[in-house]
């Protein structure tokens, strides 16, 4: 039973349903007995669902269960190293830099032991979230364009998209042209690929270089809605702090105080320190 309902959570993670994966994974988890090796696929998942999510702490909580299940295999240095990845994803989501970057780097002495170039690609990725995170945008370029090497020549779209990510990111102060043709980029690998959620992401991207180029909020609120209906709660909380900073910005103070509660709530009950500071202020 614990198998079957594992299956239906990965089907959901795959649909970027992550509210509904999440449900059925914390379902998989209590039918699963103690020893059932079963257990360690669905706190993979789980772990996975939860960091995407931005749900922090939950995703610190499996995190660590996982780590204590996989102890020291010999066989299992891939699986260690995503395990940790997860959580540097899950604290970059809530802006906690220093235990992302952390995190990080047990992955990557795991990813080592494992010698797998794919996975050097995933931590190179985040890596450079990480970096932009914490102010080097020279370093996250830099990781960025490595890891989105890898990932076009070895076919891994997910690790592209937040490549490009971090790419127009670090060239939207110089240049807005570049950065939003690599959003569109991302836009258009994570449609072709069925990644829903990176999708959302490329959208965000999209609607704030609109913003600074004098244009209106309609795309923050398609990925707005967009991520509300697949459960990425981070994100939403993000995109509501940005409406609400351009509606200030066109003097329409009272419509602002909607989104900037709403991500105000989302972030406090989601520990999104730096979120919530900013939909405060």
């Amino acid at each position: 039973a614990a198998a079957l309902v594992l299956e239906v959570g990965r089907r959901a993670l795959h649909a970027g349903a992550l509210a509904s994966a999440e449900t059925a994974l914390d379902r998989a988890r209590a039918l699963a007995a103690g020893d059932d090796p079963v257990i360690v696929d669905v706190e993979e998942c789980l772990s996975e669902v939860l960091s995407l999510a931005g749900k922090r702490d939950r995703a610190v909580e499996i995190g660590k269960s996982l780590l204590a299940r996989l102890g020291d295999d010999p066989g299992a240095p891939a699986r260690r190293a995503e395990a940790h990845l997860r959580l540097s994803r899950a604290a970059s989501a809530a802006t906690r830099w220093p235990e992302a970057a952390a995190s990080l780097a047990q992955a990557r002495v795991h990813a080592a032991q494992a010698d797998d170039e794919v996975l050097g690609s995933r931590a190179d990725a985040l890596g450079a979230l990480v970096a932009l995170g914490a102010g080097d945008r020279e370093a996250a370029a830099r990781l960025a364009r490595a890891a989105l090497a890898v990932a076009e020549r070895m076919d891994v779209p997910e690790v592209a998209c937040q490549a490009l990510e971090v790419i127009g990111r670090c060239e939207r102060p110089r240049d807005l042209d570049a950065a939003a043709a690599a959003f569109r980029t991302a836009y258009d690998v994570a449609g072709a690929h069925g990644l829903t959620l990176w999708r959302v992401r490329a959208l965000h991207e999209l609607g704030t270089i609109d913003l600074l180029a004098g244009g209106d909020a309609a795309r923050l609120e398609e990925a707005r809605q967009l991520a509300l209906s697949q459960g990425a709660l981070a994100t939403a909380a993000v995109l509501d702090v940005q409406t609400a900073a351009a509606l200030v910005m066109q003097d329409d103070a009272e419509l602002a105080l909607a989104p900037a509660r709403r991500a105000a709530a989302l972030a406090r009950r989601y520990g999104l320190e730096q979120t919530l500071s900013v939909a405060l202020g």
